[in-house]
């Protein structure tokens, strides 16, 4: 797999995860055995992103963010369930998240020109910059 094709990105800032697989840590751009490996910004061997997957090269600013993706992309570890349907999730803030927006329809992402609503921040980034893209009121803001 290639370094930007992780199959899950991060989506949290959840820094309890532990490290369980070893082979997967390593520290340093030096652990890129290829050069020009995109990191998790998409920079090539950016210095900022100094933890790397050894199985696929992405990297990471926390060695805590690069445990999650090991144990999610990886091992594909997936120990939480949700209560209210089969699907279940590699870290407890993804069934959280899943739990918010599927089954308690909460949307709490406002468009502040049209008052359309979504549960997640990048649906409504996504709605602005495709519905709004030429509204004189956003005039160069990003702050929705």
């Amino acid at each position: 797999m290639s370094a930007g094709g992780c199959a899950t990105p991060d989506q949290t800032d959840d820094d309890r995860s532990a490290c369980t697989s070893d082979r997967a840590l390593s520290v340093g751009t030096a652990a890129c055995e290829t050069a020009g490996l995109a990191s998790a910004s998409g920079k090539s061997d950016d210095a900022e992103y100094r933890f790397r997957c050894q199985s696929c090269g992405r990297g990471f600013k926390r060695k805590a963010h690069l445990s999650r993706h090991v144990v999610s992309v990886h091992d594909r570890r997936r120990d939480f369930s949700c209560e209210h349907c089969p699907r279940t999730f590699s870290t407890n803030s993804d069934r959280l998240s899943h739990t918010r927006a599927v089954h308690l329809n909460a949307r709490p992402h406002e468009c502040r020109l049209c008052r359309k609503s979504f549960n997640r921040k990048a649906h409504l980034r996504a709605h602005v910059a495709r519905v709004h893209k030429n509204d004189p009121a956003l005039a160069g803001s990003m702050d929705f």
